[in-house]
């Protein structure tokens, strides 16, 4: 049976291809972000743990923690989120070899490149402790490495705010008990010195290819930790220099103070280590080279018994002399072919020469629209080369490998073996209708809009058995394939006494109970419920509110309440409500429609009121105005889309909210 989540869609955004990875905590799956068109990590909550608090503050904290550390050594954080009691985060893809797999395979690695991981680890744990959070979980299985190289922190799914209450306090021990520190092991308070230390015994497995404390159980191992010393590197791997084995039992010391300080000493005394191992490699080379050389010397013999060698007759008087004569011919005989080799390298280097430092000029061939072949073979016939690395793009207009676009562009004059970089369309890009059945109008738009479809025709039947502006019916059906930015139909129940618009009454300064009974009595549905510290205005009392009061809008309309949670204090006086103004702020969208046929613009926003369409219209090709939105809060997203397809997604903040 496979897995229950494959190819499920989490917020109508995030298409799970499949599972590629999973923790105590989390399973990880490939996935693909219909909204920016690019793979993605998403980490799932396990479902044994989604209701429990405490396993759900931690999750919250991991991307609370993460999507503030933002570093080329350390996996991004991209989103964050719950559908339908899924939480998830969703993550940048990287495509490697966890190190633990290079440790199996390699075991022990070469101490060079081991260096030059744990440079690049201890780069991440630095800009991490920078910003006092801790990753309290390092281990090769967290450790990604890319074709290229590079090293990728992953999994900071344990690490919080250094300054927080730890963890570890509550009785639940954290980490992995190969990998965990002394304090760990103690249920200590975890710091920096602890991923410092974890960061230890993973160098430790890399150039023994094995680790420092094993054990019949988590129980023996973590006594190793706090009671053994390990055995040197070198013991195990005579490679190791006496420098780098100093580092690594530095860094395995039991006690904090003995360890390195920080992650930024640690780097230092690792650069200069690596720069050692570098050089001694590279004189190593120079060594080699040399006795090469010398091995290949012509070396007079060594004369044991010289009487019997040379002799006082009339044979040996002749000997040496022709010998010495011989030699010295031949000696002769390679110096002239060396000039003559000599000679005619520089005439060669005299007629190639200027072609090789100067290139000649060439115009670059017009290659949009042909396919990778047919541009390759256009190119080499003018010494140009195509780019080994091809980007792609959905293209409604292009066929499927066929270029869309090159850099430089046609008729541009280059050197001669010069690279050109090509984007080719992958087709048409097609998603899956979702569905609206059931849903107000209102939040039919959004999802439709939210995935890359725009909105078709809206025909209304009298249907008096559910509320007005609901949707009875929609065209394609639900999970239909369709192209990315064609139109879906729907149609929408009209009542016996037909009310398409009503006035947004005036609901301030009531209870939040009455406020909804008078919205709901109109037709409109329940929305966003914002709870919000208030200092005068009794708990429960409605502060602020989504329409404004005197606009019209439809039934169905999804209503949004702020109301306030401070604790109200007997005998003051409350006095009027106001409006909670100073959290209202708008600004203004400009809005650029490319020439062309005419297209559906939609700017969708996010705020403390949650997500709603705040423009809906088709405007014709090379239209430009201005939209004033309308937000609530500190923190706005706004996204903007031209027929299905994302033209903006900004998050913007609030004037005088502070932050970043």
């Amino acid at each position: 049976m496979g897995d229950p989540l494959t190819g499920q869609t989490l917020a109508n955004r995030y298409e799970l291809i499949e599972r590629v990875g999973e923790g105590g905590m989390a399973v990880v799956y490939r996935a693909r972000d219909g909204l920016l068109g690019r793979i993605v990590a998403i980490k799932i909550l396990r479902e044994q743990f989604a209701s429990d608090s405490e396993f759900l503050t931690r999750f919250r904290l991991e991307a609370r923690a993460a999507a503030s550390l933002s570093h080329p050594n350390v996996v991004n954080i991209y989103d964050v989120g719950e559908d339908r009691g899924v939480h998830y985060i969703v993550m940048e893809y990287v495509q490697g070899r966890n190190l633990k797999e290079m440790i199996r395979s390699r075991k022990p690695m070469p101490v060079a490149e081991a260096c030059a991981i744990g440079l690049q680890i201890a780069r991440a744990l630095e800009a991490a402790h920078q910003r006092e959070l801790v990753h309290r979980d390092i281990k090769p299985h967290n450790i990604l490495i890319m074709p290229d190289g590079t090293v990728k922190v992953t999994d900071f799914g344990i690490a919080q705010a250094a300054s927080s209450a730890s963890l570890t306090q509550t009785g639940t021990v954290i980490g992995s008990v190969h990998y965990f520190s002394p304090e760990q092991a103690r249920g200590e308070s975890v710091d920096a010195a602890s991923d410092i230390y974890s960061l230890g015994v993973v160098m430790y497995e890399m150039v023994t290819g094995r680790l420092p404390f094993t054990g019949d159980n988590p129980v023996a191992v973590a006594l190793k930790h706090l009671q053994e010393r390990p055995i040197p590197p070198s013991h195990l791997n005579p490679d190791v220099p006496a420098a780098l084995e100093r580092m690594i039992l530095k860094m395995l010391a039991k006690e904090k103070a003995d360890r390195y300080r920080s992650a930024a000493q640690l780097i230092q005394d690792l650069r200069g280590v690596k720069a050692a191992i570098d050089r001694e490699g590279s004189e190593h080379d120079e060594e080699a080279l040399a006795f090469s050389e010398q091995a290949t010397q012509v070396t007079p013999a060594v004369i044991d018994n010289e009487p019997t060698l040379i002799r006082r007759g009339q044979e040996g008087v002749g000997t040496m002399p022709k010998a010495r004569a011989k030699r010295r011919g031949r000696r002769w005989l390679v110096y002239t072919m060396i000039l003559f080799s000599f000679l005619g390298g520089m005439v060669w280097a005299a007629q190639k020469l200027p072609d090789l430092i100067f290139p000649e000029v060439v115009r670059v061939p017009e290659i949009v629209g042909l396919d990778l072949v047919e541009a390759r073979n256009r190119l080499e016939a003018v010494g140009l080369r195509l780019a080994s690395e091809v980007n792609d793009v959905y293209s409604r207009e292009v066929p499927a490998g066929v270029i869309v676009r090159q850099d430089p562009e046609a008729h541009h004059m280059v050197r001669m073996g010069r690279e050109i970089r090509v984007t080719v369309s992958r087709g048409p890009e097609y998603v899956v209708v979702p569905d609206v059945i059931g849903l107000p109008k209102i939040e039919a738009q959004l999802q439709i809009t939210q995935q890359k479809l725009v909105m078709g025709e809206i025909r209304e039947e009298y249907n008096p058995s559910v509320p007005p502006n609901t949707v009875i019916g929609q065209d394609p059906p639900p999970d239909t394939r369709l192209e990315a930015g064609k139109a879906v139909d729907i149609v929408v129940a009209r009542g016996s006494l037909p009310q398409d618009t009503v006035v947004m009454p005036d609901v301030r300064g009531v209870p939040l109970a009455e406020a909804k009974a008078r919205l709901e009595a109109l037709g409109l549905v329940e929305g966003q419920l914002h709870p919000e510290p208030h200092p005068t205005a009794p708990e429960g009392q409605v502060i602020d509110q989504n329409p404004r009061p005197g606009e019209e809008v439809e039934v169905g309309y999804p209503y949004a309440l702020a109301y306030a949670v401070a604790e109200f204090v007997p005998g003051g006086a409350p006095g009027p409500v106001t409006a909670v103004e100073d959290k209202n702020w708008e600004r203004s969208i400009f809005i650029n429609v490319p020439e062309g046929p005419p297209q559906e613009v939609v700017i969708l926003v996010t705020d403390d009121w949650g997500t709603r369409v705040v423009y809906r219209e088709v405007a014709r090709g090379g239209s430009r105005f201005n939209h004033v939105v309308k937000m609530r809060g500190d923190v706005a997203r706004i996204q903007v889309w031209f027929d299905g397809v994302p033209q903006m997604d900004d998050t913007l903040r609030r004037p005088g909210a502070g932050g970043g």
